[in-house]
């Protein structure tokens, strides 16, 4: 029973990982994180990024006032279409998200 559930947790957290995948590409500027890691427990999911910045963007963090219009821009990107995401998350896990 137990490998059932292993399995099942792992099977959730790969399709998690493609769909963060899929909205990066399609909503957040058409990049792409290089890692992608997702934590699934009883009651929460946690999907972190690592390494989505294309080249040029990575050249505009070098500075403070770079860094804080990438941050500007990707938390705009993501708060206009986080429904997206949370909805596809929703379909996976049967269950509703209440925070993105």
């Amino acid at each position: 029973m137990h490998s059932e559930s292993l399995q099942h947790e792992e099977a959730l957290e790969a399709a998690i990982r493609k769909a963060v995948c899929q909205f990066q590409l399609e909503f957040m500027a058409g990049s792409f994180a290089e890692r992608i890691r997702v934590l699934v427990a009883p009651d929460m999911i946690v999907a972190r990024s690592r390494g989505a910045l294309p080249a040029a963007e990575q050249q505009l963090i070098r500075t403070e006032e770079g860094r804080t219009l990438v941050k500007q821009l990707y938390r705009t990107l993501f708060a206009q279409q986080s429904r997206i995401l949370a909805n596809k998350v929703a379909a996976l896990t049967g269950m509703a998200v209440t925070e993105c």
